[in-house]
């Protein structure tokens, strides 16, 4: 029973960690395209500010429902939150994924309200309503900058303009979603 220091000692602030991409209604027949994972629930958090950043002291909802979130999310970093016990691999080298053991059960329904607030205060650090979407599809916020707002309306991910033009992406695990994989 020692003491550690904590690796990653700031605390986020309102706007600085980012909901990005909310799978909630994966087909669990099928893989994730670009990649060899089965699709699963997952939340992609996106960190923004210049500091790896704490989610000890923050607490992670999905309608309502907790969803386990620990370690750190370093700066200008992706972090995929997923099922434990099954693998995920982000299409990102640079991005990060992270266990939960209850994300299946927390993420209990194809739309609702996901929000990442502080535990001791209630502040709301990121806001977002998830649509319901096409099955094997995930919901993603707009890229632009001037977007990243609080209570952001998410839209299913196939809808999300990609900077090449003649793509389609139905998720982007670690990637943000406005980038754009070759079909075919």
């Amino acid at each position: 029973n020692v003491c550690k220091p904590i690796e990653c000692p700031d605390m986020a602030e309102p706007g600085e960690i980012i909901v990005n991409e909310v799978f909630a209604n994966p087909d669990t027949a099928s893989q994730m395209a670009h990649s060899n994972n089965q699709q699963m629930k997952y939340i992609e958090l996106y960190n923004k500010s210049d500091k790896t950043l704490q989610l000890y002291n923050l607490s992670l909802t999905y309608g309502g429902n907790e969803i386990h979130a620990k370690g750190c999310i370093p700066a200008k970093s992706y972090l995929v939150i997923h099922p434990s016990g099954q693998k995920l691999t982000a299409l990102d080298i640079d991005a990060k994924t992270l266990t939960s053991d209850n994300i299946e059960t927390a993420i209990n329904a194809p739309s609702g309200d996901v929000k990442l607030t502080k535990r001791a205060d209630g502040t709301v650090i990121h806001s977002a309503t998830v649509p319901e979407t096409d099955k094997g599809t995930s919901a993603g916020r707009d890229q632009s900058e001037a977007n990243s707002t609080n209570n952001e309306a998410m839209v299913p991910h196939s809808s999300v303009n990609t900077i090449e033009s003649g793509v389609q992406n139905a998720h982007t695990p670690g990637r943000p979603n406005n980038v754009g994989f070759p079909m075919g």
